[in-house]
């Protein structure tokens, strides 16, 4: 139970070196405002989903490929476009690179420090080997739950960004080992002044 505790507790410290956590933490105001929205959301997406553009189009490539259009482009064809959408969701490139302006992705500031993506590397590989395959299923999951309510936005992809941040706890002790302590600090510093220039140019 204490070796339990305190991976936990060596888990839940990342958190507080990533700047999108500070961003929601104190920008409480724009994680309701997602949420409230989320009706709004989801009937957008499906009225895109099954509107006339959409299904014209597929039916206008059906003429046009011919034979194998008829084959190839059909409504199977908007599902698995649908199962490549879900899984863009976890791409690092959303979590590990710099914002895209979004109510919780100030520009120029990375979710998770992007020198932390090496470390997620190695949790991922780390996972494989202990045949571990929970933080897979629950990053899916959490795709799956950010797709049906909205998409491409941090207040819905937290069960995502938490696995993530767990493989780079992972990824750092099977690397560092008990030098990680410093990546944790330096991490720190980095996840400091990123936090404080977005509030600057904020």
């Amino acid at each position: 139970m204490v070796r339990y505790t305190g991976r936990v507790k060596k888990y839940l410290v990342w958190w507080l070196v990533t700047p999108v956590f500070w961003w929601m933490v104190t920008r409480p105001g724009a994680v309701a405002f997602e949420w409230r929205r989320v009706p709004g959301y989801a009937r957008t997406y499906l009225q895109e989903l099954t509107g006339p553009e959409r299904l014209g189009r597929i039916n206008e490539m059906r003429g046009a490929g011919g034979k194998w259009g008829r084959v190839w482009f059909n409504k199977g064809y908007v599902v698995v476009d649908e199962i490549f959408s879900v899984l863009s969701l976890l791409s690092p490139r959303i979590y590990f690179q710099a914002g895209d302006g979004g109510p919780l992705s100030p520009p120029g500031v990375e979710p998770i420090p992007g020198l932390l993506v090496i470390f997620w590397a190695g949790g991922m590989v780390a996972s494989l080997k202990k045949y571990n395959p929970r933080p897979f299923v629950i990053a899916g999951l959490g795709a799956v739950g950010a797709y049906a309510v909205g998409g491409i936005r941090l207040a819905f992809l937290l069960p995502v960004l938490g696995v993530y941040l767990y493989w780079v706890e992972e990824g750092a002790t099977m690397m560092l080992g008990g030098k990680r302590k410093w990546l944790v600090a330096g991490t720190g510093i980095i996840c400091a002044y990123l936090a404080g220039r977005a509030y600057f140019l904020d």
